[in-house]
């Protein structure tokens, strides 16, 4: 038995094909774009000075009406 004939014991992961990719990416973007319109997802880049003061913006803006923003 030669080093590249063992058996693999346990196998950490799984490969996905390309089509199975593309398909969880275009689920993905259609979910984000869903929430775009209604102000879950403010665009831009946000920059914060720390980790609480970006925590605290998301809560706002989570907790905000979307419908005051029309």
């Amino acid at each position: 038995m030669g080093m590249w004939d063992e058996n693999i014991g346990k196998t950490v992961g799984r490969r996905i094909s390309a089509e199975t990719s593309i398909s969880e990416a275009a689920v993905l973007l259609e979910t984000i774009a869903s929430l775009m319109p209604s102000g879950v997802c403010p665009k831009g880049v946000w920059r914060f000075r720390t980790f609480e003061e970006a925590d605290d913006w998301a809560l706002t803006q989570a907790a905000r009406n979307p419908a005051s923003r029309s």
